[in-house]
């Protein structure tokens, strides 16, 4: 259903299905600006441990970039723990496909497609920047088109390694690190960074009691280590989860930075 806005220029057309397969779990809200539209799109993914969560909790930040000119799009996914990994990869990949496919109809260029995601979006995110056209992880029968890398990502207090113990891991993946290492490492972006990942900015609090920042520090420096790009910003006394709005001080300056640094793409 596309509806006008009234303060706000832009159109909004929600639920619609990116794939063929699991289409009730697999929708994306768009948020279409009116009038002359950024060549870069963005694609925001939710958090929420993999189990929870919901693709309106960006609508806020999606409006706020839309009014920019940005065509946004977020996305719903499957949860554990009905759904295991690699459900939730193959699903960010098949929403990259279907947005890449409608870009002309949107008015946006293919190849500029920014992810932005938070905790276990961010993670999501962090994974599609890693996997090239030849990764079979996340790859079905849908994935026509393995080019899923996206122009940049934006990941506020992403998850980057799965060698931490929790239970919303554990309900991720169907064995302990103990009984495939590979596997983990697999599926742990810090251990896939290859130097071909494309530019990425993170911003994460320095009172974010889930993800250490030690975490983020540590793929943000084996991104520079590779030969990539990326930049880090660490918010003081700024808690987990707290990008989904536009009026915090925390929100308005990861805000600030995601615009700077669309800018300077």
């Amino acid at each position: 259903m596309t509806i006008t806005t009234g303060g706000i220029h832009m159109e909004r057309d929600f639920d619609r299905s990116y794939a063929d397969g699991f289409a009730e779990y697999r929708k994306m809200d768009l948020f279409l600006p009116e009038g002359e539209r950024q060549q870069t799109a963005l694609l925001f993914i939710h958090g929420g441990g993999w189990y929870k969560g919901r693709k309106e909790q960006w609508h806020s930040v999606c409006e706020h970039f839309a009014d920019r000119g940005f065509v946004c799009a977020s996305i719903s996914y499957r949860l554990t723990p009905q759904f295991r990994f690699p459900a939730q990869v193959e699903d960010v990949r098949l929403a990259m496909q279907y947005l890449k496919g409608q870009s002309d109809d949107l008015g946006f260029a293919r190849d500029r497609i920014v992810v932005v995601g938070s905790s276990a979006g961010g993670y999501l995110a962090c994974m599609l920047a890693t996997l090239g056209r030849d990764d079979s992880i996340g790859a079905t029968k849908e994935l026509r088109d393995r080019d899923t890398m996206p122009y940049a990502v934006i990941g506020y207090c992403p998850i980057t390694t799965l060698f931490v113990s929790k239970t919303t891991i554990e309900q991720l993946m169907v064995c302990s690190p103990d009984d495939n290492e590979q596997l983990y490492r697999d599926a742990s972006p810090v251990c896939r960074v290859s130097g071909r990942e494309p530019p990425f900015l993170l911003l994460h609090g320095d009172m974010d009691m889930r993800i250490p920042v030690e975490e983020v520090k540590s793929f943000h420096e084996r991104l520079l280590a590779e030969g990539g790009s990326s930049r880090l910003v660490i918010l003081p006394g700024v808690p987990h989860g707290f990008g989904y709005g536009v009026r915090t001080p925390a929100q308005l300056e990861a805000l600030a930075q995601a615009e700077l640094f669309l800018r300077q793409l």
